[in-house]
C-alpha cells in the first residue's frame, strides 16, 4: 500500500522483519527494531523482505 502524505508527522517502528521503507524519491533499509520518520509531506510505502515485515505506524501528535 501506497501512504500518502497526510498533515501530520509519523513514525514507523519495525517490530519484526525487515524491508525497504519508499519515501519519495529515497530508498530506506528497514530491520527489526528500526525507526523511521516522516515528515507531514511525505508520500512513501513500505516493502516486506524475505522475513516478512511488522511494523507499528503512528502519528504525532497523537492527539490529532
Amino acid at each position: 500500500s501506497t501512504f500518502e502524505a497526510v498533515d501530520v508527522e509519523r513514525f514507523a517502528y519495525v517490530i519484526r522483519g525487515n524491508g525497504r521503507a519508499y519515501v519519495g524519491e529515497q530508498v530506506f533499509p528497514l530491520d527489526a527494531e528500526s525507526m523511521l520518520w516522516l515528515e507531514r509531506v511525505d508520500t512513501f510505502y513500505l516493502e516486506a523482505g524475505a522475513n516478512g515485515l511488522e511494523v507499528l505506524l503512528c502519528h504525532a501528535p497523537a492527539g490529532e
